[in-house]
């Protein structure tokens, strides 16, 4: 029931940060969660609604949050309101919304398909033990994945913005600096992940056994989280400036040609290690891709400086 006002929030919440309204963009996130920890307890525990009260504030909240970006739309002061002409569907515009949004849609789907395997390949060689160390260490991955996605998020329509405009010099300074950062917040996550995994596992389970293999697993599979930084930021970045086919491929190369192949073939000879060592092994033949098409495109925006 509440998935239209959803997504219609966090569609208009992303056109929102897009067009320059940043700060009022954060706020409506914010306020969103805000409203949702304020109600939750309210309807859980008073008025004793249970699962259906959490959902019930969830959904409430994000309705709050979805009038206040319509009303934003709806200003005529703002730098995209709402026009009777605007609702008119218009297929070349529809086609680069498709166009654009195919990298990270195939992203997911492929990521969902990776989890099955890995989750089929784990039971044969460690069992259940194994699936719950996995769900510790994707847990971990994937909360630095989600700083990644804010800090891209944020660097996509400063650099589309500049590229429209033909200043490349601010286009090449933004990307160097998500680059530089992207990899700070990784390799951070790499140093606690190698010195403190028992620790850190421990935050999810109180099996000794559990820990192990998820201390394990975490130490080999982040080896090369800094390079994870460098690519996201990359392939986010070629998205930013249109270039879709260049995302999709760079979205699809980790995943599909050198992470699936990886895990066919490794845990084949070395069991469980070789599942975990599938991930920095596909992490850094992405990286090298990445690199070389980011240093092929470099010099076509050195050329359009010229």
């Amino acid at each position: 029931t509440g998935t239209p006002i959803s997504h219609v929030m966090i569609g208009l919440n992303n056109i929102m940060r897009a067009t320059g309204y940043h700060k009022k963009a954060m706020l409506t996130s914010v306020g969103s969660v805000a409203c949702n920890l304020i109600l939750a307890p309210i309807f859980i525990f008073y008025f004793r609604w249970g699962i259906s009260g959490a959902a019930t504030a969830t959904i409430l909240s994000q309705f709050i949050a979805m009038v206040w970006v319509v009303h934003h739309f709806m200003q005529k002061d703002s730098f995209v309101h709402f026009t009777r002409k605007g609702w008119k569907i218009k297929r070349s515009i529809l086609g680069n919304i498709f166009a654009i949004g195919m990298s990270p849609f195939l992203m997911n789907v492929c990521a969902c398909a990776i989890i099955v395997v890995i989750n089929n390949s784990l039971q044969t060689h460690g069992g259940d033990l194994a699936i719950g160390a996995y769900g510790i260490i994707n847990r971990l991955l994937t909360f630095f994945i989600m700083i990644l996605l804010g800090l891209t998020m944020g660097m996509q329509p400063i650099v589309g913005y500049n590229y429209g405009a033909l200043k490349m010099q601010r286009v090449r300074q933004t990307l160097k600096l998500g680059i530089i950062t992207g990899v700070i917040i990784t390799a951070a996550g790499t140093f606690f992940m190698e010195v403190f995994p028992r620790t850190i596992s421990g935050f999810f389970t109180d099996s000794d056994e559990l820990i192990a293999i998820a201390s394990r697993g975490l130490r080999i599979c982040t080896l090369t989280l800094p390079t994870v930084g460098w690519g996201v930021v990359i392939s986010n970045f070629f998205q930013s400036i249109g270039k879709v086919r260049i995302s999709i491929f760079l979205s699809l190369c980790r995943q599909l040609f050198y992470f699936l192949p990886c895990l066919l073939i490794l845990p084949v000879y070395f069991g469980q290690n070789g599942i975990w060592v599938a991930i920095p092994v596909s992490d850094f033949l992405a990286f090298i891709t990445t690199t070389i098409c980011l240093l092929v495109y470099i010099r076509r925006l050195d050329s359009v400086t010229c």
